[in-house]
């Protein structure tokens, strides 16, 4: 929780920083929406691992090609197998990023444009079989570069894909439930480098 506090306090500076700017400078500002999987699904692709996380984007343009990015996603699955009685699995899942990034201008409309960026999330997922549980819930922080690929046409509509590499601490705990030998939980906290291929495809506009 003092996690997720922090990201907010980190967004709110952020978006102080942008109100500092002069109001005859020219600001801009993009909705972006994650296509990966629409487009997976419409041309029969597989599109397991394909996504980000983050379903919605937006991003504050500032003067000299620097700019604000923010995204978020948010999942619910509720899994109850009618076929077997007493079997169910329940997960949800949020994710957040902020980040600070610089478009460099390759050739007309296509830009190259490097990004350091901050994460947190969490997810808990719940399952139960004949009287047997197991809930999971963990909550994850972290950061590091982003670099992505954006195409832009008639000024206003964006394509765009990444390449983030961010390492993550995550930390939650597991706890089960045997009905024989009662409740029992454990703590965990794991450390990662995720490393992402640019699988991934968000359509934007400017406005």
């Amino acid at each position: 929780m003092n996690n997720f506090f922090f990201l907010l306090a980190l967004i709110w500076c952020l978006i102080a920083q942008a109100t500092t700017v002069r109001a005859q400078d020219s600001i801009r500002h993009e909705l972006a929406v994650n296509a990966t999987n629409l487009l997976a699904n419409i041309f029969s692709l597989k599109n397991e691992n394909l996504s980000s996380p983050y379903v919605l984007n937006y991003k504050l343009f500032l003067p000299k090609g620097t700019g604000f990015r923010f995204g978020g996603g948010f999942s619910y699955d509720d899994d109850d197998n009618g076929s077997v009685q007493g079997v169910r699995a329940e997960s949800t899942s949020y994710d957040l990023r902020a980040g600070f990034e610089k478009s460099v201008k390759i050739s007309k409309g296509l830009y190259f444009v490097p990004s350091l960026d901050f994460l947190f999330g969490g997810k808990t997922v719940e399952s139960s079989a004949n009287g047997f549980g197991l809930t999971t819930s963990e909550s994850k922080i972290g950061a590091g570069p982003a670099l992505r690929l954006v195409y832009v046409f008639k000024s206003r509509i964006s394509l765009m894909t990444e390449v983030p590499l961010y390492y993550i601490k995550t930390s939650g705990e597991r706890a089960e439930f045997d009905p024989v030998q009662g409740p029992s939980s454990v703590n965990f906290t794991e450390q990662s480098l995720m490393l992402n291929e640019p699988k991934v495809l968000f359509i934007g506009i400017t406005f």
